[in-house]
């Protein structure tokens, strides 16, 4: 004779009663650990703007750019970028560092490697970009070339000479 069966539903209501107290308590952890995350600290905040106008600016989206320029310094700065994209071809921008001074205002150091329309020589600016948190918002409030070539805000520069023809005099004889 075969002895009986064990009784398996004490075992396995023990079971789910573990799993279900497991899976209530990692769900009740869940909103703890959330509310315990770091929000973006202000130097993340201020370099994820710096980034976006800068990328804004090398592909040509100027309406984009100027949603994060100070209300005071938009007509300076569409006066100092207007020769970008037209006879300057912007290749590259990088930021190079960003200093906070305080909360609520940076400094950001950008590289700008770009050419002339008509001249291939590669130039390479250095700006100084002030940045400052208003409501919420960082906004570009002043901007300046500190190295680098000249000419990237519309200065006059020295350009390469064109290249003349080198062919020989040809004659057609008939």
């Amino acid at each position: 004779m075969r002895p009986p069966a064990p009784d398996l539903s004490e075992a396995t209501s023990a079971v789910s009663l573990r799993a279900a107290l497991l899976l209530l308590g990692a769900l009740g952890c869940t909103p703890l650990a959330l509310g315990c995350l770091p929000s973006q600290t202000p130097a993340a905040k201020a370099s994820e703007a710096a980034r976006d106008l800068n990328s804004s600016m090398r592909w040509g989206r100027t309406e984009t750019a100027l949603e994060y320029t100070s209300p005071h310094d938009r007509n300076e700065f569409l006066e100092r970028h207007a020769d970008w994209h037209t006879s300057q071809r912007i290749l590259e921008t990088e930021l190079a560092g960003l200093y906070m001074v305080d909360a609520t205002h940076a400094i950001v150091q950008v590289d700008v490697e770009w050419l002339l329309e008509d001249d291939t020589n590669l130039r390479t600016t250095r700006l100084e970009q002030k940045w400052v948190e208003k409501s919420g918002k960082w906004l570009l409030d002043k901007e300046e070339r500190i190295s680098g070539a000249e000419g990237l805000f519309g200065e006059d520069v020295e350009r390469a000479k064109p290249k003349h023809d080198t062919h020989f005099a040809t004659k057609v004889i008939r």
